[in-house]
């Protein structure tokens, strides 16, 4: 099976990420995801798997917490030898979320 390099992967799934990531083969040489984005903010309410759960099995494949919204959190894969830590927010209008709702109901 080839795998492709994939630079952004979003896992927005109300609250089952953390199910669907321990699925994720990470420990494979060929799986090569640089940045994931995961909505947290339902972790552990429904599904097993609060949002240290994610942030912990994320850490041990090599990813770290680069940036945050109010719903989502950012992870990168570290490179082998990085110097430099790389952390921040991202912030967004609170319109956003309901402009991108609007959106997404005109293309439904």
């Amino acid at each position: 099976m080839d795998f492709p390099k994939i630079d952004y992967f979003n896992l927005d799934i109300e609250g089952a990420e953390y199910q669907v990531l321990k699925t994720i083969p990470f420990h494979l040489r060929e799986m090569k995801i640089r940045l994931m984005g995961i909505e947290t903010v339902h972790a552990g309410k429904i599904f097993n798997g609060t949002e240290e759960d994610i942030q912990n099995l994320l850490a041990k494949h090599k990813y770290e917490l680069v940036a945050q919204t109010r719903l989502d959190k950012f992870y990168l894969k570290q490179k082998k030898k990085s110097k430099h830590k790389r952390k921040g927010f991202i912030r967004v209008s609170p319109n956003f979320y309901k402009l991108n709702r609007q959106v997404h109901s005109q293309i439904a």
